[in-house]
């Protein structure tokens, strides 16, 4: 048995997976000014759903800011009634923020069929 070996962790996978299990426990709020508004300053990543089912996964150094600009875009858009979008958020520390794994988050749901993500 040799005496040593090279030992690599996925941080970006166990990150990945933790932050999949803690939006689990989430409900979506609704996308509106009231609910943007009411979270406090930080960053981290988001989910945007569209008539419940999630169609976006994005990362944003001021989630409020960044959620209030999909809001505004959204509001604007036809055939999307602003009422049937939501949103989930997490905060992530900011010695994290650069790990915040999007690819592997939108990869993770776009892998779970249903035709998730279909706005990134």
């Amino acid at each position: 048995m040799p005496a040593f070996a090279n030992f690599e962790i996925d941080i970006i996978s166990a990150l990945s997976a933790q932050l999949v299990e803690a939006f689990s426990r989430l409900e979506a709020g609704a996308l509106s000014d009231e609910h943007i508004q009411s979270l406090p300053k930080g960053q981290g990543v988001y989910q945007l759903f569209h008539t419940a089912s999630l169609v976006y996964v994005g990362k944003a150094d001021q989630l409020r800011s960044r959620l209030s600009e999909h809001s505004f875009k959204i509001s604007g858009r036809r055939n999307i009634n602003h009422s049937e979008m939501g949103f989930k958020c997490l905060f992530i520390h900011r010695n994290w923020t650069a790990l915040a794994p999007e690819g592997s988050l939108i990869r993770h749901y776009r892998e779970a069929g249903a035709g998730e993500c279909a706005w990134n």
